[in-house]
């Protein structure tokens, strides 16, 4: 709950349920600060709530 109850957590779990799976995407249209987002991701995916997919290989490229 520590993880989910973050301001940003909960916004970025909103947008990846709506749809948005990109990270320029979420940065839009949850208005977080590029450095705080990737933090916030790196700890959801760290406690296991998302998971990092590479979409393409050249170059490396996750959604």
């Amino acid at each position: 709950m520590k993880i989910l109850g973050e301001k940003w957590a909960s916004l970025v779990l909103r947008e990846i349920t709506f749809g948005a799976l990109r990270f320029d995407e979420i940065a839009h249209n949850t208005g977080a600060a590029r450095n705080i987002l990737a933090d916030r991701l790196k700890s959801l995916e760290a406690a296991g709530v998302v998971n990092k997919v590479q979409y393409e290989c050249s170059p490396p490229r996750f959604g």
